[in-house]
């Protein structure tokens, strides 16, 4: 979000500095890897036309940096028809294309997979190289004048007057007239006592690698049901997601089901129980891969009460934070945002900071 903004900010004509605190492609946040969801399907309207606004705005990034970030595979969201069938009804209202299916006939489609309930397609889902995305905001940053200091975490945020007062780790601090605040893990600590933000509440997710018996097609995909207890006792229906990785794997994962963690000294073990339950989900829904996993990986999740995100203002502090493990799929909009919120703009309802 914070490269978004930089590349947003420069093109604009402002003088910018981005403080890295790790070096760039680092892997200790939650954009790190070649695959995330790209989707345009939510339950909430409002959600589904900020995706449609964001996927165009991807289309931008990509013909600017020359790369080729999305990969559409197609998206599938199945099972419980409560769930399913609203975000049918979403994607309709913003006339959206879709195709519903029966279970049978998606698995005809997709014969490594099973479906359970309603069954929603939307074709131009599939997914987005995370690492490739943040590589190619950072290039056309520098190439818009912006200064990218890399090992240079930031001790805190000052308000001064109109401006603020950034204080990097060991060295002195500088005015600027306005500050941008995209730390992910680590914006709680920046932001206490200097403006009032929801809860964050970081945890360690655990998306695992399965490869493929053979050769097949796959979407990225999402499951809709109950039986997982999710952190902090979110709403939060998603039995597991997925997706194809560009290295011929499948990525699956449970959602909000992640550890609490110390984003600075976070546990260097997976959680065994939590990687059986994947097991025996990829034993169940998935008879096209071996489920024993290549690799475990690891993402951190930053995550507000109702995994709405904060992308406001306050005074001479910009905040883009929570976006609550669904936010990779809107970073150039975010980064937009936060760049219209720099110049001046008002916040949006609903993705705001207590005041």
């Amino acid at each position: 979000m914070g490269a978004a903004a930089a590349w947003f900010l420069g093109q604009r004509g402002h003088r910018v500095t981005v403080h890295e605190q790790f070096a760039r492609g680092h892997d200790r946040g939650s954009s790190h890897g070649n695959a995330r969801i790209f989707r345009l399907a939510y339950p909430d309207r409002t959600w589904v036309d900020t995706a449609v606004a964001s996927f165009a705005l991807w289309h931008d990034l990509q013909e600017a940096s020359g790369r080729t970030l999305i990969d559409h595979v197609g998206g599938v969201d199945h099972g419980a028809p409560e769930h399913v069938g609203a975000i049918a009804d979403a994607l309709a209202a913003a006339g959206v294309r879709h195709e519903r299916l029966q279970p049978d006939e998606a698995g005809e489609r997709w014969p490594g997979m099973r479906f359970d309930g309603q069954v929603v397609v939307q074709p131009d889902a599939g997914t987005t190289d995370a690492a490739g995305t943040v590589a190619a905001l950072l290039d056309l940053a520098e190439e818009h004048g912006v200064e990218i200091r890399e090992h240079a975490p930031v001790d805190h945020v000052e308000v001064a007057g109109d401006g603020a007062i950034v204080h990097p780790r060991g060295g002195s601090g500088h005015h600027v007239d306005r500050v941008v605040v995209t730390a992910g893990a680590w914006a709680a600590g920046l932001l206490r006592g200097v403006v009032a933000a929801p809860p964050l509440e970081v945890t360690m997710e655990q998306p695992a690698l399965f490869a493929p018996r053979r050769a097949l097609d796959w979407p990225a995909f999402i499951h809709y049901g109950s039986g997982l207890d999710k952190v902090g006792g979110l709403d939060d229906p998603i039995l597991g997601y997925g997706l194809p990785t560009p290295d011929g794997l499948v990525k699956l994962g449970e959602h909000h089901t992640g550890r609490r963690i110390d984003p600075d000294d976070p546990p260097v073990d997976h959680d065994p129980a939590r990687l059986d339950r994947v097991r025996d989900y990829v034993a169940t829904w998935f008879p096209g891969l071996d489920p024993d996993p290549v690799r475990v990986e690891t993402c951190l999740y930053t995550t507000t009460p109702t995994t709405d995100f904060v992308v406001d203002r306050v005074g001479p502090v910009v905040v883009g934070a929570g976006f609550s493990g669904h936010g990779f799929k809107f970073v150039p909009w975010v980064g937009r945002e936060l760049a219209d919120l720099v110049e001046g703009a008002t916040g949006r309802p609903g993705f705001g900071l207590a005041r």
